[in-house]
């Protein structure tokens, strides 16, 4: 197991936990009540939730056990853009202000792959 490794894992478990399944499998009326929005969104919400999990299906394909000990750059370029265009948008639309929890995790994993970018052997090293 790797340092990468770590934070791909924590960023597949807590978003596919707390955002692609629920946004796939909860019930319409929980949905609707749950994300303040109007039933004609709900289709939308649904693929985003897929896209969600493809996303982290695109993370755990970057396993150290997977790749051989190569860097996955694209895998993280992937995630920055992901996690860190997140960020901004929360900060733009002023929705990092009502969720900061969300607004600090995505720009925490955001973070940890600029780094993992600009020290890959670090990353990729067993621990």
């Amino acid at each position: 197991m790797t340092l990468l490794d770590i934070v791909l894992i924590v960023k597949i478990a807590v978003t596919g936990l707390l955002v692609g399944l629920p946004m796939l499998l909860l019930p319409h009326a929980m949905l609707l009540k749950r994300l303040g929005i109007d039933e004609v969104a709900l289709p939308y919400i649904r693929l985003y939730g897929l896209a969600i999990m493809a996303l982290l299906v695109g993370y755990a394909s970057a396993f150290s056990g997977f790749i051989g000990g190569e860097f996955p750059t694209g895998i993280a370029l992937m995630g920055i853009v992901s996690n860190g265009g997140g960020f901004v948008t929360m900060l733009i639309t002023g929705l990092a202000a009502r969720q900061k929890l969300l607004a600090g995790f995505l720009l925490v994993i955001a973070t940890a792959l600029v780094v993992s970018v600009l020290i890959p052997d670090i990353f990729m090293q067993a621990i």
